[in-house]
């Protein structure tokens, strides 16, 4: 019995020596060293797609439908949870990006249509493994208060392939508000986050951020935020996330929940 097992494990070991990735590929053809195990390969043991989100993309028209529950942050005392529905569509052309997002929300106290954002932004591909972001964006006041105005933004991001699966990210905002308030002092809002995803198959994508965002109302806490999104492409034209919120260094320790079903048309 002992002989079979030796003679087992010498066999393992020979393969592994053999083909160290365990991609099917013997290392002495293998052209792409250390492919992640699950990732499909071409006969030179290189991944057989580019491993890409459709917000990597250089050209495509996606749009995406969106439901989750969250905290208001914008409330200044007795935080309920608001329940929104959302809807996207990006146009990406050349490095180019125009995105339009409508959204919809109800609580127990109050329902309507959120502020619609309109969003422009040029990719920069620094070298294959870094492409850096620039972008500008409004805010339109339709969600229905008395003093709700026109809102700016800008942003500025990055993407660092680190390996073919791995990549890290982040990015920092800055967002004028000329909203106004009778009784709280309103200022403007700045944010960054920080972030590492890993592609676990062609199809199935997961990351994990950190994002820090001043309040609206001078008078309230910061929001620092731990995130998770998971990616999924369902089909050739079909994908979906899953995005979980916990919010950090808050006393209410607030989480949030959403799932958008993505359609990509080319």
């Amino acid at each position: 019995m002992i002989r079979y097992f030796a003679l087992l494990s010498l066999c393992v070991v020979s393969i592994y020596a053999s083909d160290s990735d365990m991609d099917g590929v013997p290392d002495k053809l293998d052209q792409c060293a250390n492919t992640p195990f699950f990732h499909q390969v071409d006969a030179k043991g290189c991944s057989s797609a580019i491993l890409k989100l459709p917000q990597d993309s250089a050209n495509g028209l996606y749009m995406t439908l969106g439901y989750g529950v969250h905290h208001n942050e914008d409330l200044k005392e007795d935080e309920e949870r608001q329940f929104t529905t959302d809807v996207e569509i990006n146009y990406y052309h050349n490095n180019w990006n125009y995105a339009l997002r409508l959204g919809y929300f109800h609580s127990e106290s109050d329902e309507g249509s959120k502020d619609a954002q309109l969003k422009i932004k040029r990719t920069f591909e620094v070298s294959d493994k870094l492409r850096l972001s620039l972008g500008a964006g409004v805010k339109l006041p339709t969600y229905g208060f008395e003093g709700n105005e026109l809102d700016y933004q800008v942003q500025g991001s990055f993407v660092y392939y680190h390996s073919l699966a791995l990549s890290f990210f982040g990015g920092v905002g800055y967002e004028w508000i000329n909203d106004e308030d009778s009784i709280n002092e309103v200022q403007n809002i700045a944010s960054f986050y920080l972030g590492s995803g890993y592609f676990f198959t062609d199809d199935l994508y997961a990351n994990l951020s950190y994002s820090y965002k001043q309040s609206k109302f001078a008078s309230q806490h910061d929001i620092h935020l731990l995130q998770s999104t998971i990616f999924y492409k369902l089909s050739d034209h079909y994908f979906g996330t899953l995005s979980y919120g916990h919010q950090i260094f808050d006393h209410d320790l607030h989480n949030s929940l959403s799932i958008n079903i993505g359609y990509s048309f080319w």
